[in-house]
């Protein structure tokens, strides 16, 4: 029941959230809000050497 519940309640994407899972629609928001993050990633993301 618990597996359930969490997949019900957090992995599925929910109507009222526009069909997005509740993860999804809370990083949207943070984005919204916040703007998008200013941090640059540590390591460059090319894989040449």
């Amino acid at each position: 029941l618990t597996k359930w519940l969490i997949e019900y309640n957090f992995n599925r994407p929910h109507q009222s959230l526009d069909y997005l899972t509740p993860i999804e629609y809370t990083e949207k928001e943070l984005i919204r809000i916040r703007g998008p993050s200013k941090v640059l990633p540590m390591w460059s993301a090319s894989t040449k050497t």
